[in-house]
């Protein structure tokens, strides 16, 4: 059990690491984001979601909610879905090398 929980965080602060890398090239970054943003809405399949993000990636996301919107209902075979971002709640800042527990998507289906 130890075994595996080792594992399991070591792949925690390498995925870390990495997302810590790909934080610094705007392009690879967005690009990340559309894709979880898309990736969220194939999972919830949901036509309209809040999505909560950090503040440091607010205008980052609100910048390919368009293509992710495309993106989406292109391979969902469905009408766009209506995202609204969350301006007054976000995720926590960025997670540093010391701290690599923290989340970086938070998703909650808006229709009732």
């Amino acid at each position: 059990v130890q075994a595996q929980d080792d594992l399991v965080n070591s792949m925690k602060e390498d995925a870390t690491k990495q997302l810590l890398r790909v934080s610094h090239n705007h392009h690879e970054y967005k690009n990340l984001l559309k894709e979880l943003v898309v990736q969220g809405l194939l999972r919830l399949k949901e036509p309209a979601v809040l999505l909560r993000c950090r503040k440091e990636d607010h205008h980052h996301v609100e910048s390919v909610l368009h293509s992710a919107k495309n993106e989406y209902a292109s391979k969902a075979e469905v009408h766009h879905p209506e995202i609204l971002v969350d301006h007054d709640v976000y995720l926590p800042p960025s997670p540093s090398s010391h701290d690599s527990h923290e989340r970086f998507c938070f998703w909650r289906c808006c229709a009732g």
